[in-house]
């Protein structure tokens, strides 16, 4: 379930009580231990995955920025760092695209007036390779932090898709 700590800056924060991580892992003490069901993750993510639908995929596009409910914002800050490597998954079409880069830290409101106002955490970000893959996949796949095994099994799953359309790459700034 979600809690509300104060976090450094003084604020109160919200963890989200449908994240994947364990939040008690990360504060240091999870009672579990390895027979915990959610992530035991130390320091940041090696990988991050968001989603989107045909609708807010041209926001992302236009933004470079991907969103995600405000409850995920403080673990978006946790895990996401500069060396982080971010996927969007539409979920209209199962086609994984990525890999991008962090431009700017996790935050709320970059763009107030992305995705219709919702999704108000987010995150500024760049291609990081061009061309920019794309692999359709069989299922769906939570959002939120991946493990390195996880990220090195998404880079595969890309380098067997395909270059995204050239509409696609041009909407990403790449020519």
């Amino acid at each position: 379930a979600g809690s509300e700590e104060v976090g450094e800056d003084g604020e109160e924060m919200l963890k989200d009580p449908k994240s994947n991580l364990c939040w008690d892992h990360v504060a240091g003490k999870c009672p579990r231990g390895e027979g915990c069901r959610y992530k035991h993750l130390d320091g940041s993510a090696a990988g991050y995955i968001f989603h989107c639908n045909n609708a807010t995929q041209g926001d992302c596009e236009a933004n470079q920025l991907l969103g995600s409910p405000q409850r995920e914002l403080q673990q978006m800050k946790h895990c996401i760092q500069q060396d982080t490597q971010l996927f969007l998954l539409n979920l209209n079409t199962k086609c994984l695209i990525g890999a991008f880069v962090v431009a700017a830290s996790p935050d709320r409101h970059v763009v107030p007036e992305a995705f219709g106002g919702k999704f108000s955490a987010q995150v500024r970000v760049l291609p990081m390779d061009s061309p920019l893959l794309t692999a359709q996949l069989k299922e769906r796949i939570p959002t939120g932090p991946v493990s390195a095994d996880e990220l090195e099994s998404l880079r595969s799953l890309l380098e067997q898709g395909e270059a995204t359309s050239p509409e696609v790459m041009e909407a990403w700034g790449i020519v």
